[in-house]
């Protein structure tokens, strides 16, 4: 299992790598500081991307490419 700061690394290389995408978001209750934390919190994260489409059409390849960092 990752550590919280190996996840964080991963979702912003996964970012960086990828030119089509414009910015990432951490949401959920990780983002909030006012939610204790536990061992049950997940990575609610949202990509921000210039176009969906392609994503759309690759959706298996672009989950899948996370598990290669």
């Amino acid at each position: 299992m990752r550590t919280e700061q190996e996840m964080m690394d991963l979702i912003l290389e996964t970012a960086r790598q990828d030119s089509r995408v414009l910015a990432a978001y951490l949401k959920g209750s990780r983002a909030n500081g006012n939610v204790p934390k536990d061992v049950y919190q997940d990575f609610d994260i949202m990509y921000v991307v210039k176009e969906a489409a392609p994503f759309r059409k690759n959706l298996h390849g672009w989950t899948c490419s996370a598990k290669s960092y």
